[in-house]
């Protein structure tokens, strides 16, 4: 490089002391306390030792480790710390330091010191013959060194760190190198219009508020709760898509954008979304059918249908347990024909159910909520819970999932049940108030069954385990119906 070159060689190292203290006995310290800075053992290889003979007639003794602090290769604008061990490796004598600083032929102007541990002689300042840094036999300070390159020149960075003490000076080497700027990236922050906590089936619209030049490119993306498979619309390349939140859990949105000059942001930028039901009771449904190409195929698709009932309905024992069903009864069985039913005290609708979706395709989300469940801890209430596969339009078998929330709290989940076209899906029973809001009993009653009730003559039902409590070709208050208005069941 010659001498008219512009380039110029800027090291920014910056060296802060902190205290810890060190494994050995303390020894009486020839200072005042307000003069004297202790710290706890810290460990490390030492590098390196001198020893000198202090006005007592002992010897001094200080370490370094390491000996040469090294930085990596740093972009223009970026930093690095590294520490530095200062220790006494005395057994008997203390050691006074009384000054830190940077080798004469350094910048002035490029390098700051300052002792952060509390007690640290000058206010901060580093340690003088006036008001020394006295470290006790076998004590150590931890000095933190700063590289933070001020211009590229390509060419290693040099510094020297010298220490001036009872045990002489000492010189501590300093290397780095610089490098190019990294290149500048659009920032970019994004959120979502309703908030960070919505409820299930929430339509969320995104935003993204980029700093600088405007975005000429959009790459949105989203990561789900199981059960949920909704797609951003109407596309995840555009500035502002929007979002039908269903199953409850948390939602991570993030975009990546590029400016006119094709720069990417990086990393991209990320948001959480967290979908919490209110309703005291809610129970949710979600499915998958392998045979049905996609959830948002045109045409009918695998219908499964998500039923709650009170314990007042009542319809023929189809499933051979003994007791009455409660399917299908109008108007205590509420599902996608009975969405809206009036129950309970007619002074309130918010102990009636609600049901305000009713999906039709593989990676369908169905729910039914009620707001204020009906029941005491002397007179529990008990709804039942179940899944009919209604029709699955030559599909095939589909899985599914059940959950139920109390106080928007998730108290049970059954996931992977499959169900044949015509199966209806005995969940279990909800008791409410239960043990997740103040109740006696447990949340939720499971039911398992050992076999098929019908063809055994008598009930296998409610089991403490087993499979899940499935009835084949069960007959539904609603005609159904395959292809070519087939009928599903003989």
């Amino acid at each position: 490089m010659g001498s008219t070159s512009k380039t110029a060689k800027f090291l920014s190292l910056f060296a802060v002391f902190a205290m810890a203290a060190c494994s050995g006995s303390p020894a009486p310290s020839p200072t005042s306390a307000s003069d004297s800075l202790f710290s706890d053992t810290v460990t490390g290889e030492i590098a390196s030792s001198d020893t000198a003979t202090n006005d007592s007639g002992g010897p001094a003794c200080i370490d370094f480790s390491p000996a040469t602090v090294a930085f990596p290769i740093l972009a223009v604008g970026t930093a690095q710390v590294q520490v530095l061990i200062l220790q006494n490796c005395s057994t008997t004598t203390d050691l006074v330091v009384t000054s830190i600083s940077l080798a004469a032929s350094a910048t002035p102007s490029d390098f700051a010191f300052k002792l952060l541990a509390p007690g640290s002689p000058g206010d901060g300042a580093p340690p003088t013959l006036a008001k020394p840094l006295v470290l006790m036999p076998g004590k150590s300070t931890e000095i933190q060194v700063t590289f933070a390159p001020l211009q590229n020149t390509g060419l290693p960075q040099q510094g020297t760190l010298v220490v001036e003490s009872s045990a002489g000076e000492q010189q501590v080497p300093l290397t780095g190198q610089t490098a190019p700027p990294q290149q500048a990236c659009p920032a970019v922050k994004i959120s979502a219009q309703e908030g960070e906590q919505v409820l299930p089936t929430t339509l969320v619209h995104l935003g993204g508020v980029k700093l600088g030049p405007p975005a000429q490119q959009y790459a949105w993306s989203v990561s789900q709760p199981p059960g949920a498979s909704q797609t951003l619309q109407p596309s995840a390349s555009v500035a502002a898509p929007t979002f039908l939140v269903t199953v409850a859990g948390t939602y991570t949105f993030c975009l990546q954008v590029w400016d006119g000059q094709g720069s990417q942001d990086c990393p991209p930028a990320c948001t959480q979304l967290l979908v919490t039901p209110n309703s005291g009771l809610y129970a949710e449904l979600w499915w998958q059918t392998p045979g049905e190409p996609t959830p948002t195929a045109l045409g009918p698709g695998s219908d499964l249908d998500l039923h709650l009932a009170h314990a007042m309905a009542s319809q023929p024992d189809y499933d051979c347990d003994g007791q009455p069903d409660p399917w299908f009864s109008n108007p205590f069985d509420c599902f996608w024909f009975n969405y809206w039913p009036e129950w309970d005290s007619g002074a309130t609708t918010k102990d009636n159910p609600a049901m305000d979706l009713d999906d039709r395709h593989t990676g369908g989300y169905e729910y039914i909520k009620i707001e204020e469940p009906a029941g005491t801890p002397y007179d529990v209430a008990t709804y039942s819970l179940g899944v009919h596969y209604w029709n699955d339009h030559g599909f095939g078998p589909a899985t599914a999932t059940a959950a139920v929330y109390v106080m928007g709290a998730k108290v049970a989940q059954y996931s992977g049940t499959v169900l044949q076209p015509g199966d209806f899906w005995y969940v279990g029973k909800i008791a409410w108030p239960n043990l997740a809001n103040g109740g006696s009993q447990a949340p939720m009653q499971a039911c398992w069954q050992s076999g098929a009730s019908c063809p055994a003559k008598k009930s296998l039902m409610w089991q403490p385990s087993g499979a899940a409590c499935i009835t084949a070709c069960y007959p539904s208050g609603v005609l159904s119906k395959g292809p070519g208005d087939v009928p599903l069941c003989p």
